[in-house]
């Protein structure tokens, strides 16, 4: 494999003929031996005599020094302590006892989470909240204000005890019982605009229906849809009383057939001013139209649709967006275009070449006209090492836009990376010398050519 080298990266497990290091070597782990290491104690038994089988004279002395120090109050076993620690707790203080025993008389029953205690009176100054039913004989809420969320009673229910209690509701008040709303004493009222609907009202055990409808027919609201009179309509309606009072369905007749005299002179005034080219008909400009405009507005701004488009002399152009249905074949030597969307998932160039060429695309750069970088496909030395297979990805500079070839000033590295632990051999190069190569194992080479 003497065209691949390999990359030692941190983690990598490379195989080398001979290291030559002149610093320290650090490492977790060595297998093998060094030159000059020591591999076993022979190379060195020489140099080691005696063994550590007593106290040497010295760590006594300071062992010495230190319990005198400390008044021989070093513990080195329990056997020193053993006489300090005596007795057990087996029983209770009298004053321990004293309050276990009044606290007992002051708890009688169960406290606990699941317990069901009952005390003769529950005074809190927080908030108390149920979770599950509240159940009691006399409820009372001593407040100025009641604020209730949701509220069931069963049977007759009193709210107030005096007359000059006020009660206030806010939002819709649902009466479902057959007698409906009985008001003995005092009044209904509302603003201005309020609004009721009502099925059916008694006034004083009088049917208030029959009553209100005699007494609107005599005032001219009968049944006739607009058969209404003047003096059916009463109150304050300002200004126009006189008018709205004599629009009865007698005074509205006749459609809108004509134009009136003022608009008539306006008309006139306008197609003078115009020099009589106010356009109210198309038979004013049917003799310049001819033929048929289709579908569609084909105005500089507008969006079009061609089936197909034809030019035959000069420059078409479009301030809007085109929309071709088929194919779109340029000709020329250049397009151009401000903003260029392609729906392909490719792009498709040097199509009419017969013949390997570079090619590939440019982008303007510096300040000379129609240059630029290039990213194209190189197709230069072919069968050598920096062009193996006839074409690689190249980049290059001062491309000029009608050049049929240019010279690469670097090459795109490509990369293969393998399913396999092996190492790479010719059959892995695909373009040339700087292409990479990475196994399943993370180690990485590099493809040199030699």
């Amino acid at each position: 494999m003497p065209s691949w080298k390999k990359i030692i990266t941190s983690g990598s497990s490379p195989n080398f003929s001979q290291v030559t290091v002149d610093n320290t070597v650090t490492a977790n782990a060595f297998s093998g031996i060094f030159q000059g290491a020591l591999s076993s104690s022979a190379q060195i038994k020489t140099q080691i005599s005696g063994a550590f089988t007593s106290t040497s004279s010295s760590l006594a002395s300071r062992i010495t020094t230190a319990e005198l120090e400390l008044s021989n109050t070093l513990i080195s076993g329990s056997g020193q302590i053993a006489t300090a620690i005596s007795g057990a707790f087996t029983s209770t203080s009298s004053s321990l006892a004293s309050r276990v025993e009044t606290n007992e008389g002051y708890l009688n029953q169960s406290v606990k989470t699941d317990a069901s205690p009952t005390f003769v009176g529950l005074t809190t100054t927080g908030d108390v909240t149920v979770q599950g039913t509240l159940t009691a004989e006399t409820y009372i809420v001593s407040s100025s204000v009641t604020y209730m969320t949701q509220s069931f009673s069963s049977g007759s229910t009193i709210f107030g005890d005096t007359s000059d209690d006020t009660h206030t509701f806010t939002g819709e008040v649902i009466l479902s019982g057959s007698t409906g709303l009985n008001v003995k004493h005092g009044n209904i009222s509302g603003s201005s605009t309020s609004t009721g609907s009502f099925g059916h009202i008694l006034k004083g055990g009088v049917n208030w229906d029959t009553a209100v409808s005699a007494s609107a027919a005599t005032a001219g609201f009968g049944t006739g849809g607009s058969s209404f009179t003047a003096a059916g309509i009463s109150g304050s309606l300002g200004s126009n009383a006189s008018v709205i009072r004599g629009l009865t369905n007698a005074r509205i007749s006749g459609s809108f057939t004509a134009a009136s005299s003022s608009l008539a002179s306006r008309i006139t005034t306008a197609e003078s001013e115009l020099g009589n080219t106010l356009i109210s008909s198309s038979a004013q400009i049917a003799t310049q139209i001819s033929g048929a405009f289709g579908n569609q507005r084909v105005g500089t701004t507008d969006n079009v649709t061609f089936n197909r488009i034809t030019t035959t002399s000069g420059t078409d152009v479009f301030g809007g967006n085109v929309t071709i249905a088929g194919n779109l074949t340029l000709q020329g030597s250049q397009s151009a275009a401000e903003t260029l969307v392609i729906a392909d998932q490719f792009g498709f160039f040097a199509s009419g070449s017969t013949t390997p060429i570079d090619a590939g695309l440019l982008v303007q750069s510096g300040s000379s006209a129609m240059t630029g970088s290039a990213m194209y496909h190189d197709v230069h030395d072919a069968g050598t090492v920096r062009n193996l297979n006839g074409g690689r990805w190249a980049v290059a500079k001062d491309v000029k836009a009608d050049d049929v070839s240019t010279t690469p000033k670097a090459f795109v590295t490509t990369v293969v990376t393998a399913t396999d632990a092996n190492d790479p051999d010719g059959t892995d190069v695909h373009y040339g010398v700087g292409e990479m190569y990475v196994n399943s194992d993370g180690e990485i080479w590099i493809y040199t050519g030699s």
